[in-house]
């Protein structure tokens, strides 16, 4: 009886996958920059995509790839985009993956006082915050106007926090519209 050798090769691939850095967005938020991570993925530029279903209004302004498994998109969620879940889809060749991402209520903030007087040091502006996670770690308080800095903050809750302005004498004078933001770095 004659005996055969016979070779067989497996070759074992893992399923391909997709991770969010950042897996909502609130309504309102302008250019979102969200990192996706691939595990045996082959990001390519040119061929990489991103995008949400056809009654989305989430729009994606770019996928830029920075290696095999790692890219970028940048987003904008309407104001008016539905609140809860959506499907993202990535696309690269034949790859194909749909993660959720969710789409959470606005965050708003108001500020009182605001106004103050040329010269002031350490004027408290107390900011409100609606739909807002504010830690030490996350709140970056930032105010566009010439001689005007924040020279300190303190959160008191997710919602409130303090923050301190000095305003220098030669600060200009008037309405200054959208000239203070409280950046939110990360919240849930």
């Amino acid at each position: 009886m004659p005996r055969h050798l016979i070779l067989v090769s497996l070759f074992l691939v893992g399923c391909a996958d997709v991770s969010l850095d950042v897996e909502f967005g609130h309504q309102g938020a302008e250019r979102l920059v969200v990192t996706l991570r691939g595990e045996h993925t082959d990001f390519t530029p040119g061929r990489t995509r991103a995008s949400f279903g056809k009654d989305s209004g989430i729009l994606v302004h770019e996928v830029t790839v920075r290696s095999s498994d790692h890219a970028e998109m940048v987003i904008s969620i309407p104001l008016d985009e539905p609140l809860g879940e959506q499907t993202l889809t990535v696309r690269d060749g034949d790859l194909v993956v749909k993660k959720a991402f969710l789409v959470k209520a606005a965050q708003t903030i108001t500020i009182s006082p605001a106004s103050g007087s040329q010269g002031t040091t350490g004027l408290r502006v107390a900011v409100l915050g609606r739909n807002t996670s504010f830690t030490l770690a996350t709140l970056a308080p930032q105010v566009a106007i010439a001689g005007v800095t924040v020279s300190s903050y303190v959160v008191r809750s997710a919602t409130t926090a303090d923050v301190y302005l000095d305003i220098g004498l030669g600060a200009p004078l008037g309405n200054h519209v959208n000239a203070f933001s409280v950046v939110s770095r990360s919240s849930s």
